[in-house]
């Protein structure tokens, strides 16, 4: 795999960039790509998520749920303007790549 570029944060963020590669180890060690916007090491990122998630099951599940019930409105309105059928008009005219 290739080596991640070095770059620092205020090129990044005039890049457009959403995350960055620094080359030093955050306050916990890792080595890792870092968010734009906030600076955090992506792995601590990740890490924290988790645990966040672990500790409050309840909200996952109601962000879940909420989710889902967008996600079926989402497509009852794309199935009610026929829009699946461009959909699908377009994945079938794109050519595949080999």
């Amino acid at each position: 795999m290739p080596r991640p570029i070095k770059i620092k944060r205020i090129e990044a963020l005039r890049l457009g960039l959403t995350r960055y590669y620094t080359g030093k180890t955050c306050k916990h060690g890792h080595r890792a790509e870092r968010n734009t916007l906030s600076g955090n090491c992506s792995v601590c990122a990740r890490k924290a998520s988790r645990k966040w998630k672990r500790r409050n099951p309840e909200k996952v599940r109601e962000i879940s749920r909420k989710a889902s019930v967008r996600q079926r409105a989402k497509w009852r309105r794309y199935r009610r303007l026929g829009l699946h059928l461009v959909a699908r008009m377009a994945q079938r005219t794109e050519p595949k790549e080999v």
